[in-house]
């Protein structure tokens, strides 16, 4: 597209966007910045050199970044799908911004009624305040989509569980002297001031080397589930040195966001040579099979190669954290990574069989969903999945079978509703013979891991591709396997 086109094309979206404006909203023109705010959020819209566009939306109050991508703009129909996509987040975050408390106590009956005395005591006081009772079973299944979470004094000792599976949230035990009068204004009081107080914990990834020595120039895209979101990060490496990189949030997956990300990429780095992408799902000679998402066999790696004409090495999450493991555990050489996803049933694992990952037929190796399907447990396994005594039934039973069939060194483990290694190992020691039992190791941060996997990948099959011993195979004649 020449410059004149390009001229052309952003000066009509932005023309379309202000055909676009809501009288809900304020909004402010610029050259190179356009802002519409609501009561609670902020979007931006920032314009860069060679028509890249950057859409975010920022909490008034926080100033947390809460919504964020950025693209190249050359498909205006597009554009327009992701300014929509940006709006409807923009717009919703007004009911977002009500803090949500939940109490909990065993039965939800006490609670219930203190949560409504609650409720009444924030309107008087014209506070933006929604109090909801649950009992102790359902507090994991609904815990999540709280701002705080207020536990009972007779099921305080459950406080530090609660915490363990949902750490971004402050959990609090309700002081006797408050529950037991129902003091709605020393509650309301201590609800502000530990929100007030509360700081997230910072991200303990692994230390890990951030340069590996070569000559590539690779740009790593990893996609991984997140709890509450999608999160995808990248990295430019360049001759092994990180020289960008970022992060986009959202509630699904859409493959139109990698391409994005690969197209301001490019735009701005032209000397990006090849591409390592990391996502959920079954992937196969770059084909995808994720059906939840809407995706089944989509041919990603070449698509991306038609668009761009870059290499692009397609791989499997789990997969990529375990090999990442791999590369930086020296101690193991035959492992298992779990990853069982917050509220889900079906989890997913990553083998590493004397060194090698352990890819199978249709590269299918460490898809669990018809191995927990045919197990016997105490609950249909979509329930259980709902609580942390139920996952920890899955996992435990799930990783006895593993450890049956491959005889592992050590199972890392990631489940944000089960983070208690050693009350999975106990579980799992109750079924396994001890002379067979692995090591148990617990992982608070997979991004790291998946991006050693994700750039050695890269490098490893990229190196391969100069050579020219999968080309052919990889991208003219994909259906061959």
């Amino acid at each position: 597209m020449n410059e004149n086109m390009q001229d052309e094309i952003l000066e009509e979206f932005q023309a379309w966007i202000k055909s676009q404006e809501r009288t809900s909203c304020r909004y402010v023109y610029s050259d190179k910045l356009i802002t519409i705010s609501t009561q609670y959020a902020r979007a931006e819209i920032h314009f860069y050199d060679m028509n890249i566009v950057e859409f975010r939306i920022l909490s008034i109050k926080s100033e947390e970044n809460i919504f964020y991508l950025h693209f190249q703009l050359n498909d205006r129909k597009h554009a327009e799908e992701l300014f929509h996509e940006m709006m409807t987040a923009l717009v919703s975050y007004n009911e977002e911004q009500t803090v949500k408390v939940l109490l909990c106590c065993t039965s939800a009956l006490t609670t219930s009624y203190f949560a409504e005395q609650l409720n009444n005591a924030a309107k008087i006081l014209s506070l933006n305040y929604i109090f909801e009772a649950v009992s102790y079973d359902r507090v994991y299944e609904k815990g999540l989509y709280y701002d705080i979470i207020l536990l009972a004094p007779q099921i305080g000792f459950q406080q530090k569980k609660i915490h363990n599976a949902m750490k971004e949230i402050p959990i609090l035990t309700i002081p006797a002297g408050i529950f037991g009068r129902y003091d709605t204004g020393a509650m309301i009081n201590l609800v502000q001031k530990t929100l007030r107080e509360h700081k997230p914990q910072p991200s303990k990834a692994e230390v890990v080397a951030s340069a590996f020595e070569n000559g590539d120039k690779i740009l790593c895209i990893c996609v991984f589930n997140s709890s509450r979101q999608i999160r995808t990060i990248y990295r430019y490496y360049r001759n092994g040195t990180i020289i960008t990189e970022g992060e986009i949030k959202k509630k699904n997956i859409v493959i139109s966001d990698i391409l994005d990300i690969i197209d301001t990429m490019v735009a701005v780095y032209p000397e990006i040579e090849c591409i390592g992408l990391t996502m959920p799902g079954i992937e196969q000679s770059g084909r995808l099979h994720l059906p939840y998402e809407g995706i089944r066999d989509e041919e990603v790696s070449l698509e991306i190669y038609h668009r761009c004409n870059r290499v692009c090495i397609l791989s499997n999450d789990c997969n990529q954290v375990a090999y990442g493991i791999c590369s930086l555990e020296e101690n193991y050489k035959n492992l298992i990574y779990n990853f069982q996803p917050y509220g889900s049933a079906i989890g997913g694992a990553g083998i590493i069989a004397n060194g090698e990952l352990v890819r199978g037929k249709g590269n299918g190796a460490g898809e669990l969903d018809v191995l927990t399907q045919n197990l016997q447990f105490s609950a249909p396994r979509d329930e259980l999945a709902k609580t942390a005594d139920g996952t920890y039934e899955i996992l435990s039973k799930s990783i006895a079978c593993e450890i049956s069939l491959l005889s592992p060194e050590a199972v890392f483990v990631h489940s944000a509703m089960a983070p208690d290694i050693d009350h999975l190992k106990e579980l799992v020691a109750k079924i396994v013979p001890e002379r067979s039992m692995p090591d148990f190791v617990y992982i608070n941060d997979t991004r790291e891991y998946m991006m050693v996997g994700t750039i050695l990948k890269a490098i490893e099959w990229y190196d391969k591709y100069n050579r020219g011993e999968w080309e052919m195979r990889y991208y003219r004649d994909t259906k061959e396997e």
